[in-house]
């Protein structure tokens, strides 16, 4: 999974704009700009072109989970960064009508766009295909069970009781 801040991504927007016209492929571009995750904890070296070319490449091969975080976060670039999430949407997520299919459902590449309740209104994306949820809210049992599965699946020492 390739985790990006909204907020960087639109920053990124902001500075190119400033710099020249607008891409159809922004995203990717912020993509390949950057290391991410386990390249940096593997210390993998890939920058520039050859990390654009392998983002691409893994697009197009259907096996990237990209999760987009604080959509509602963004308030200078809202407009642009919702079209380039649009045009992101429309070349790698929606494009490959035979990934819809159920036995190919696994190969495919997938999207998550985290927003809270309150910022989501103006912003959410609105396109056919693209699924909206909404997550209970937890009590306190239900998040202390939650800190020790994600703790459980984590770290392979760690003990509820030590809690």
């Amino acid at each position: 999974p390739i985790f990006v801040r909204v907020a960087d991504f639109a920053h990124f927007l902001s500075q190119r704009k400033a710099g020249g016209p607008r891409s159809n492929h922004d995203l990717l571009d912020f993509l390949g700009s950057r290391a991410h995750g386990n390249a940096v904890r593997n210390k993998i070296q890939i920058f520039g072109p050859d990390l654009s070319r392998l983002m691409r490449a893994e697009l197009e091969r259907h096996r990237v989970v990209l999760v987009l975080d604080g959509l509602d976060e963004v308030t200078t670039a809202r407009k642009a960064v919702l079209e380039a999430v649009e045009d992101f949407l429309t070349s790698y997520i929606l494009t490959n009508e035979k990934c819809s299919e159920p036995e190919n459902s696994s190969k495919r590449n997938r999207i998550v766009i985290t927003s809270r309740i309150a910022g989501y209104a103006a912003s959410a994306i609105r396109r056919e295909g693209i699924a909206h949820s909404v997550v209970r809210g937890m009590d306190l049992p239900a998040i202390c069970q939650f800190c020790d599965s994600w703790m459980l699946a984590s770290y392979s020492d760690f003990k509820p009781e030590d809690r």
